[in-house]
């Protein structure tokens, strides 16, 4: 998560005095996280904050934007308040527009937020073993491409061409079993189906 935050005073009181452990139990308590989805994650993050902090400033006491800097285990960005009646303007947002894309917001409590971090967790171990293992590898091979284009051209219209198609590899090959050594660009897409059919199915909840 990439995160934008502002810092808050301390309590000037000693922490172990009565006065400000109450003090900080209902500073704490009074947290408010909001959940935000719909933005297209090939965009910077920092326009991504940007947009999340000028849209969501104005309903309380904003300390904290958090953008998924993993979109593919990572959907949502988290706004973060001090003060109840933040969720309730907040929540009054949601569809709303910013920029070019429509906002989904909800209300993330904290114990929810705590499952999908044990999950995301979880997401992330698993995917990390398999993302390697080349039984989850699928290859689309680009041919009869006008092969006098130098070489970081054609991998740059490649990229913007499958850009939906996250982890791409990029291999260019000669094919000698042809008698003009045809070239070839193979794309590898490294996709593991099972952890993404479970993701889908762990975040549905939320």
């Amino acid at each position: 998560m990439d995160t934008y935050s502002r810092k808050r005073s301390a309590p000037k009181e000693p922490f172990d005095s009565e006065p400000a452990a109450k003090e900080k139990f209902n500073y704490i308590s009074s947290r408010v996280r909001i959940s935000v989805e719909g933005f297209s994650h090939g965009r910077p993050t920092d326009e991504i904050k940007s947009e999340l902090i000028n849209h969501f400033k104005s309903c309380g006491d904003l300390i904290s934007v958090e953008v998924p800097t993993d979109p593919i285990l990572e959907s949502r960005a988290f706004v973060n308040y001090h003060g109840h009646l933040a969720k309730e303007r907040a929540l009054q947002l949601n569809g709303s527009d910013i920029g070019n894309w429509k906002a989904l917001v909800k209300f993330a409590p904290r114990e929810e937020d705590l499952d999908y971090q044990v999950s995301l967790r979880y997401h992330r171990s698993l995917y990390s073993d398999l993302a390697n293992d080349k039984r989850f590898w699928y290859g689309i091979a680009v041919l009869w491409y006008d092969t006098s284009l130098p070489e970081d051209q054609v991998k740059s219209i490649l990229t913007e061409h499958f850009s939906s198609s996250p982890f791409l590899e990029f291999a260019r090959e000669i094919n000698k079993k042809r008698d003009d050594y045809m070239t070839e660009w193979r794309v590898k897409a490294r996709r593991e189906r099972v952890i993404k059919a479970r993701r889908e199915q762990a975040f549905k909840a939320s």
